[in-house]
């Protein structure tokens, strides 16, 4: 659909999602995308047409003093830049975050220094570009042409959250460059282990045993994996543990998730069994999650199906014991939190995100969230001092933000595509991103297509797969989407 060119099929009326849809009034009307929805198909499209030409904010100066530090501003580089551009291998774009520190006046180098603080210190989790950015933070926290209060705020920052500490980055926070509150704040985290990578811990068999035996129905559904756990050390209580999944499975007054997850559980001690539950649930909720395996109640004809129709592009032993077919799309699927009680929302970062399921088709794209006002900059009621509200203070917004609306955007090397997505609220609009990257990925020529999955949470679930083999698993029943509205 590039260029504005409806995608083959599409409706002569183009679908306008609720999700784009905003307050307007006649002093303020903000420019909405249609999304297309594609009969026949779980897809939709942004109706947007790509601004040619590489985009002359790529070449702006990074933000460096006043509101620009931390929000969004149309003079400077996205701040999404130094993440991109590191992550493609181009390690000069540190020099650049430095000349930008360097740029702060002294009363604003501690914003400076905490807001690439925050971008800076993400990237330390990364094996491939870690290293480059100690080596880096060791130089810069030792440049005296970077304001003092830049480099502590700077140090600071990262001692606060060191998820991803080495041996390069403890030596470094224990040299004469780090000052002495960065350097203890690091040395305290440390110590307490909050820096170290581990492993969530699985509950202790005894623990998981006393759940059991004192409300079979509560272990099975609070133990992620309880029926494992208890079997492990106690193979003894097959048969208790057995009867208190079926319990959960055919209590239709439980929500549909947490039967199924028995019902999970059961198929892995005794598939067998498990088919015959699920063959006499008739919950029609229930339906769409017990039809799989049902469908394929062999080990393995699940994960064969996926393969053969092109949902996987090759076969994992884990997914040969799977019930369920997200379970055998798990390294095409990404999960995410949709309320953000947060501002901006950062959809961004869950562009960037789901784009990665199908590299290296957009990986050379840059994504850009522009949010909404953070605060609506009304002329007070005549009469109305506002200096006398608590709640006057109003940031600076950029001309370019929306009052109402969020927009998206994606910097391709040649072109730039813009959508208006998403409202004033603190949850992340779907559909209009898989639209944006589906118009992406047709603009490429891809036949990789997203659409989301229900998880029965507030999360998301994206999947991104050959469109045809996505049709076909939903007109076979395997596979069930969310549709557009």
């Amino acid at each position: 659909m590039q260029n504005g060119t409806p995608a083959p099929g599409a409706r002569n009326e183009p679908f306008v999602s609720e999700s784009t849809r905003g307050p307007m009034d006649s002093t303020n009307e903000t420019p909405h995308t249609p999304l297309e929805c594609i009969d026949g198909e779980p897809f939709v499209f942004a109706a947007v047409s790509p601004i040619p030409g590489r985009s002359p904010r790529l070449d702006l100066p990074l933000a460096s003093q006043g509101p620009a530090i931390d929000h969004y501003s149309s003079q400077h580089a996205p701040q999404g830049l130094v993440a991109y551009r590191l992550r493609r291998g181009d390690v000069a774009v540190l020099d650049d975050v430095t000349r930008a520190l360097s740029r702060a006046t002294p009363a604003e180098g501690s914003d400076a220094g905490t807001a690439y603080g925050y971008r800076v210190r993400a990237l330390l989790c990364d094996d491939s570009i870690g290293p480059k950015v100690v080596s880096w933070l060791e130089s810069c926290l030792a440049d005296e042409s970077i304001p003092r209060e830049a480099r502590a705020a700077l140090a600071r920052t990262i001692a606060f959250d060191p998820r991803c500490a080495s041996l390069t980055l403890d030596a470094l926070f224990a040299s004469a460059v780090v000052d002495d509150e960065a350097r203890e704040t690091y040395a305290a985290l440390r110590s307490a282990g909050q820096g170290a990578r581990t492993e969530p811990s699985a509950p202790e068999p005894d623990d998981a045993r006393r759940a059991l035996l004192a409300n079979p129905f509560l272990a099975v559904r609070e133990l992620r994996d309880g029926a494992r756990e208890v079997l492990a050390a106690h193979p003894e209580l097959r048969g208790d543990v057995l009867a208190a999944l079926t319990v959960v499975v055919t209590d239709e007054t439980e929500q549909y998730y947490v039967r199924f997850h028995a019902l999970e559980q059961l198929a892995e001690l005794d598939r067998a069994y498990a088919v015959a539950i699920a063959e006499m649930v008739e919950d029609p909720g229930m339906a769409p999650l017990v039809a799989p395996l049902v469908k394929f109640p062999e080990p393995g004809a699940l994960a064969r199906y996926a393969h053969d129709v092109g949902l996987v592009p090759e076969l994992i032993d884990g997914e040969l014991r799977a019930v369920t077919i997200e379970s055998v799309l798990g390294s095409r699927t990404a999960l995410f939190a949709k309320e953000t009680d947060a501002y901006p929302n950062h959809y961004d970062d869950v562009l960037a995100r789901l784009a990665r399921l199908v590299s290296p088709v957009l990986d050379d794209v840059l994504f850009e969230e522009v949010p909404h006002h953070e605060f609506f900059d009304d002329v007070p009621d005549e009469g109305e001092d506002e200096d006398e509200d608590e709640d006057a203070y109003r940031p600076v917004n950029d001309p370019d933000q929306l009052r109402d609306a969020y927009r998206l955007r994606a910097f391709l090397p040649d072109c730039t595509y813009e959508i208006v997505a998403g409202d004033t609220t603190d949850w992340i609009a779907v559909e209009p991103v898989l639209a944006l990257l589906n118009t992406l990925c047709e603009a490429r020529g891809s036949d990789l297509r997203f659409v989301e999955l229900p998880t029965g949470s507030q999360d998301g679930c994206v999947l991104a797969a050959p469109a045809r083999a996505i049709r076909t698993a939903v007109d076979d029943g395997v596979l069930v989407v969310i549709w557009p509205n």
